[in-house]
Order: structure tokens, then C-alpha cells, then sequence
């Protein structure tokens, strides 16, 4: 029952494989606005494909999963992103100056 709301390594590497996909369809070297609908997949799947440790199936995109609403989300995830990573840096350099003083 602990374990039913812990995250596993494969929720990080679906999560990290559904980022490096929204990022680097929002990055620039991807230009949306001149790329067909076959590019967009065919960049999404390499995007996708460079953290799995299987091939892609022709007919998949990621797209249908996660990384079509972070996608959706644009700038937006990164943000959250930013302010989670933001609060952890705070909460645990507080962490650490309650150690150094106790030491």
C-alpha cells in the first residue's frame, strides 16, 4: 500500500522521455510553423527514442500520452518546473544551515 503512492523509475523515465519531447519540440531547432504534420511526428519519436531503451514502434507517438499535454501546456510546465525546483534548492539549503549549526 506505501508503494501505491511512490513514484518508480519508470514514472521518471516516462516523465523524462514526455519532457525531452515538449522541450525539444519547443526548442529551436524545430520550426512548427514550416514542419508537416510527418515531420512533427518523425522528431517527436527521436525526441522520445533518445531515452528508451526500445525502438518505437512505426505507428507510435508520444504525443498521445504525456508528452502532448506538456506540449499543450508550453511554457506554462516550465514554469512549475522551475518554481518545484526553486522551492526544493530553498527548502534544502534551510536544511543544511540547521545541520551546519548543529554540528
Amino acid at each position: 500500500l506505501i508503494k501505491s503512492c511512490q513514484h518508480t523509475v519508470h514514472f521518471f523515465v516516462k516523465y523524462l522521455q514526455s519532457m525531452n519531447v515538449a522541450l525539444g519540440l519547443h526548442g529551436d531547432d524545430f520550426d512548427p510553423h514550416s514542419a508537416t504534420p510527418v515531420q512533427l511526428q518523425q522528431k517527436a519519436v527521436a525526441l522520445w527514442q533518445q531515452y528508451s531503451p526500445v525502438a518505437a514502434h512505426p505507428s507510435f507517438s508520444p504525443l498521445g500520452q504525456d508528452a502532448g499535454m506538456f506540449l499543450a501546456l508550453g511554457a506554462n510546465q516550465i514554469a512549475y518546473l522551475l518554481c518545484h525546483l526553486r522551492a526544493d534548492a530553498v527548502l534544502h539549503a534551510r536544511q543544511d544551515q540547521r545541520t551546519a549549526r548543529q554540528q
